[in-house]
């Protein structure tokens, strides 16, 4: 036995030996990290860490000048210098966020570096020398959950807790609420999207206490389902959480959250969870909350329902459930104009008609506090850590996502996909912009959201929205029967005219592909009265496209060019929806590590 021993560890030592001589370093942001063979490293969530420095530094500004404004309430003279801030990276692996944190963030006292596996530790202890930031960063080895829960007293919390796992972030959430100061920020990512997303509903309930389905919206109601079982998780402990920037990224999402320990607002929490129906005839979706804030929304009542029938009104199929979701906001608008406008690139005002109302939310967070106006004495001065496009490689990436995300109506929760409501309705895809302005021009507000390029979100009734689609269908027709008297949006017919023929070849070609998308389905203006549900030879799909298409044409609907029918993200030509970043992208493999005796 002791000879085997002998030549199992002399066969440790030999490896080690090899996957150090094959060490590679790599250079991030101000970091030099150094990345033996099989050690876990994904160049793709570089933008997950310039990220998560970027805020992390915005949330040091924010988290100073609370402290100098307490210190000032209770002092009333000039307060000293607030403590810097105290970080946990629960999962370091290659300790490469710690590392740069160490350099890049400004005003921190200490980061813990924690990591299960002896060989992960002893490389970021490496790491740490290497880069010089032994006085910073300290590293633990050990298990996530029991080193927060070692945390959980007053005087041993963190400021920031980040938590980068491989897999979902389900078993550490608990742990990492209790280990928060109050205000505390948590960052979570989770990359267990096929879950969140709704490919395995049952594993979403077990894991987060919210049941997912395949929507249209799915990577928003994946968001969603996650800050469910944060603040589940927090309501446990009489917190609330508040999101300050909730993101779908390539293969994973990213969650920045404050943590605020309010026993009353955890009562009225039912306000901000709900279920959602979805039809999936016309992709119709209604929310159904909880409660109903009243006042303060410190109080909550039983909310009125259910906000539907057995059946959709508008195609006749039954509905589908999921949820419970967050129905609350998914970013904070204050932090958000503040954190672009530290960057470089103050967002312009969204004028979609949302109220004045930054956040679109009642609770009293200090993230709201306005330091702009009063006496010159009561103005906190903060200087400000320049972050350039030198220290982020993925720099224009994250002013074009937060600015998008800015953009997003902060009240309505979940969007739709144009081209499947396209699909829907068996029509070609009409051009964003005549959309909104359809939308727009009726008075009602709209945004696109972060999570997919082709997304609608509107406070628009989703009769409405389908009467854009019924327009769009028969103003498609008209062009395609009339192509010689069709003139554009900017009054071009003369030109129109002029390349009819051209036209007239491009149009049977859209006729064929049509009636190629319809099923070879011919739809007839007697359909309308006729029994179609008796008809057994017409699919479901077939049933409501014909029922969709020949509904009334709306009078209101308008398809005039609305000057706000383009975001402002998209006319200063921000990088808003990322290209692949390189070939065979995506989650890596998991990382390979010795079992540790329990």
């Amino acid at each position: 036995m002791t000879l085997v021993l002998k030549t199992v560890r002399l066969f440790q030592h030999i490896s080690c030996n090899v996957r150090m001589a094959s060490t590679s370093f790599i250079k991030e942001g101000c970091a030099e990290v150094m990345l033996p063979d099989g050690v876990f490293y994904n160049p793709v969530q570089e933008f997950n860490r310039d990220l998560t420095i970027a805020v992390v530094n915005q949330f040091g500004k924010l988290h100073r000048r609370e402290a100098i404004l307490k210190m000032k309430d209770k002092m009333n003279e000039t307060p000293d210098f607030p403590r810097g801030l105290k970080i946990l990276e629960a999962l370091a692996a290659s300790g490469i966020r710690s590392v740069r944190m160490a350099l890049e963030v400004s005003n921190v006292s200490s980061i813990i570096a924690n990591d299960l596996s002896p060989e992960a530790v002893a490389l970021i202890q490496k790491n740490v020398t290497h880069n010089n930031v032994g006085s910073i960063v300290s590293t633990v080895c050990g298990d996530a959950v029991d080193l927060m829960h070692q945390h959980r007293l007053l005087k041993e919390r963190f400021d920031v807790v980040d938590i980068d796992p491989f897999g979902t972030a389900s078993p550490f959430l608990n742990t990492a609420v209790q280990c928060l100061r109050n205000g505390g920020l948590l960052c979570v990512t989770s990359t267990d999207l096929a879950v969140l997303c709704g490919s395995t509903p049952g594993t979403s309930m077990g894991k987060y206490g919210g049941m997912a389905i395949k929507t249209g919206s799915t990577h928003e109601v994946g968001l969603r389902i996650l800050l469910n079982g944060m603040q589940l998780a927090a309501s446990q402990h009489g917190k609330v959480i508040e999101p300050l920037l909730s993101l779908s990224v390539d293969f994973y999402i990213r969650v920045f959250v404050r943590v605020w320990s309010s026993p009353i607002s955890v009562k009225a929490i039912a306000a901000k969870h709900g279920i959602c129906y979805i039809c999936p005839g016309c992709l119709a979706y209604h929310i159904q909350p909880f409660g109903e804030a009243v006042n303060t929304s410190k109080v909550v009542t039983a909310a009125h329902g259910p906000p539907i029938g057995p059946q959709c009104i508008e195609c006749g199929s039954k509905f589908h459930v999921f949820g419970p979701i967050w129905i609350g906001p998914l970013h904070s608008r204050t932090f958000l104009h503040e954190f672009l406008s530290d960057l470089g690139y103050p967002p312009k005002n969204v004028n979609n008609g949302t109220s004045s109302c930054l956040n679109g939310e009642n609770h009293s967070s200090s993230t709201q506090l306005d330091t702009s106006t009063g006496s010159d004495k009561s103005k906190v001065h903060v200087s400000t850590h320049n972050l350039t496009n030198k220290n982020h490689g993925t720099f224009k990436r994250i002013i074009g996502m937060a600015t998008v995300a800015y953009e997003e109506l902060p009240d309505v929760p979940l969007y739709y996909i144009t081209d499947q409501l396209a699909s829907v309705f068996g029509c070609t895809i009409p051009k964003q912009p005549d959309l909104y302005s359809c939308l727009l021009n009726a008075n009602y507000r709209v945004s696109c959201s972060h999570a997919d390029k082709n997304s609608l979100k509107t406070d628009a009734p989703h009769s409405f929205v389908l009467d854009c689609f019924r327009s769009h269908c028969d103003r498609i027709k008209h062009k395609i029967e009339r192509p010689d008297l069709e003139s554009n949006d900017e009054g071009n017919s003369e030109t129109e005219i002029n390349v009819a023929s051209k036209v007239s070849v491009r149009s049977r070609r859209r006729s064929r592909r049509k009636q190629h998308a319809d099923g070879n389905l011919e739809i007839s203006s007697d359909m309308e009265e006729t029994n179609i549900e008796s008809n057994s030879n017409v699919s479901h799909s077939q049933t409501v496209r014909i029922r969709l298409r020949t509904r009334p044409i709306n009078p209101s609907v308008s398809f005039t060019r609305h000057p706000l029918a383009e975001p402002p993200s998209k006319n200063d030509g921000l990088v808003r929806y990322q290209i692949n970043p390189e070939k065979y992208w995506g989650p890596k493999s998991k990382p390979r590590m010795k079992k540790t005796s329990p």
